[in-house]
C-alpha cells in the first residue's frame, strides 16, 4: 500500500475539496460554460480568479477530480505548482489546461491547434518558454541541460514571469492547521439542502442519533459552506468562516 504524503496531490485531500467546493461555484460555472465568449467586465472582480482556476483545474464541471489528476501531462506526485516538459508536435500536450490562449476541453480528442494559435501560443505565454533542442549531434544531456538553465533563469527574472509564480503560489497548502473533515461535514450538509431536502430530512439522513441541538449546527454547517465557497470564488480556501 502506498505510503501517504502530505506533497502527493494524489493523497491530498485539500486540493479535493478545494476542487469541490469550486464545483459548487455557480459563477464559475458561468464562467466555465461561456469561456472566452463573455467579456472581462461581466465577471468584474471575479474575472482573474476564475482565468486563474481555469489555468489551474481547469473546468471542474465536465471531469473529476481524479480525472483532473490523471491528465496525460500531469507530473504524477508532484505538487500542482510543478509544470512538465511538454512537446508542441505532440497533440496530447494540448488536452491540459497549461496553456491560456487555448479553451481545455478533456471531452473532446487532442488535436494539433493551427500555426496561428501556436504562434499565439509562443508569444503570450508566460508560464513556459519555447526553445529548440537539438535531437541529433554530440551534445550530451547536461551540456544541454546546463544552456537550457541559463535561458531559463533569464526569463525568470522578468516581471512578466514573477506574476505568473506568484498566481501559482496561491494554489500553495496553507502552513495552518486544516479541518478538512469539518469541512466535509459543512458540504455534505450543504449539497443535501441544495438537493431539495428540508433540514429536517437532512437530520434524519446524516445524524439519525445525533444528540444536543442538530438543527441549530446543521443550520450553521449550511452557512459555512457558502462562506467557503464565496471565499473560493475570491481566489481563497477555505479562507475565513
Amino acid at each position: 500500500m502506498e505510503k501517504h504524503n502530505s506533497k502527493n496531490i494524489f493523497n491530498n485531500e485539500y486540493y479535493r475539496l478545494w476542487w469541490e467546493y469550486l464545483n459548487r461555484s455557480s459563477k464559475y460555472k458561468e464562467f466555465c460554460d461561456n469561456y472566452g465568449e463573455l467579456e472581462e467586465e461581466h465577471f468584474g472582480e471575479h474575472y482573474e480568479v476564475f482565468s486563474s482556476y481555469m489555468r489551474f483545474y481547469g473546468d471542474v464541471f465536465s471531469r473529476s477530480f481524479n480525472e483532473w489528476c490523471e491528465e496525460p501531462r500531469r507530473i504524477k506526485g508532484k505538487l500542482p505548482r510543478a509544470r512538465p516538459v511538454l512537446d508542441l508536435r505532440d497533440k496530447e500536450s494540448y488536452r491540459s489546461n497549461y496553456f491560456k490562449a487555448l479553451k481545455p476541453d478533456s471531452n473532446l480528442a487532442p488535436s494539433l491547434p493551427d500555426p496561428k494559435k501556436i504562434h499565439e501560443i509562443i508569444n503570450n505565454e508566460d508560464q513556459y518558454i519555447f526553445l529548440a533542442v537539438p535531437v541529433v549531434g554530440r551534445e550530451d544531456m547536461a551540456t544541454i541541460s546546463e544552456q537550457i538553465k541559463k535561458i531559463r533563469d533569464k526569463y525568470r527574472k522578468t516581471t512578466t514571469v514573477k506574476e505568473a509564480d506568484k498566481e501559482l503560489r496561491k494554489f500553495n497548502m496553507p502552513s495552518t492547521r486544516l479541518r478538512l473533515e469539518e469541512l466535509k461535514k459543512y458540504l455534505n450538509v450543504y449539497d443535501h439542502r441544495k438537493a431539495g431536502l428540508k433540514m429536517e430530512q437532512v437530520i434524519k439522513e446524516l445524524a439519525p442519533a445525533g444528540k444536543g441541538d442538530v438543527h441549530r449546527e446543521f443550520n450553521r454547517f449550511q452557512k459555512k459552506a457558502k462562506k467557503i465557497i464565496e471565499n473560493v470564488e475570491k481566489g481563497i480556501f477555505p479562507g475565513k468562516y
